[in-house]
């Protein structure tokens, strides 16, 4: 006797590379709506996000290419239009300051806000996406779990 039977593989629904079908393409799917954008971003619990000090701004998510932030609707800055440029000057948790540059990409004017969406000029560190993550994956656990989805694949094991 085999210990290994191709044809009861197959029954189970695996394909000759042991890769489930139906389980690739609900993970695919489930990556895609968390993260649709091609770099990853790492996105702030509003008491925790880094300022954009030159705006007097709120840094909503960042990624290596690019930074959403939002600003009151009364400030003089909320009147910036897609296709300005702009420098930022990003302060973050642990005291460490970028100064770079970009253009508007998207504005998208809520009731009492602005949320703007700045193309970097020139990409920032991965190591800063990177110890960004590592800070929030640390001191706000809960909330990464709740922005991730998180609990889905913990109650499945």
């Amino acid at each position: 006797m085999k210990w290994f039977n191709s044809d009861r593989r197959r029954e189970g629904g695996r394909d000759e590379n042991n890769q489930i079908p139906v389980e690739n393409n609900h993970r695919e799917e489930e990556r895609k709506i968390t993260q649709r954008r091609e770099f990853f971003r790492v996105v702030y619990p509003v008491n925790a996000s880094p300022k954009i000090t030159n705006l007097s701004a709120r840094v909503v998510d960042i990624s290596v290419h690019a930074v959403k932030f939002e600003l009151p609707a009364e400030s003089s800055f909320s009147q910036m239009d897609i296709d300005n440029a702009i420098g930022v000057i990003i302060t973050f948790h642990d005291g460490h300051t970028i100064n770079t540059s970009g253009k508007i990409l998207k504005k998208n004017r809520l009731d009492d806000k602005c949320v703007f969406v700045c193309i970097f000029d020139v990409e920032i560190s991965p190591e800063i996406i990177n110890k960004e993550q590592s800070y929030l994956l640390k001191n706000f656990p809960d909330f990464c779990r709740k922005t991730f989805n998180f609990e889905a694949s913990e109650s499945s094991a």
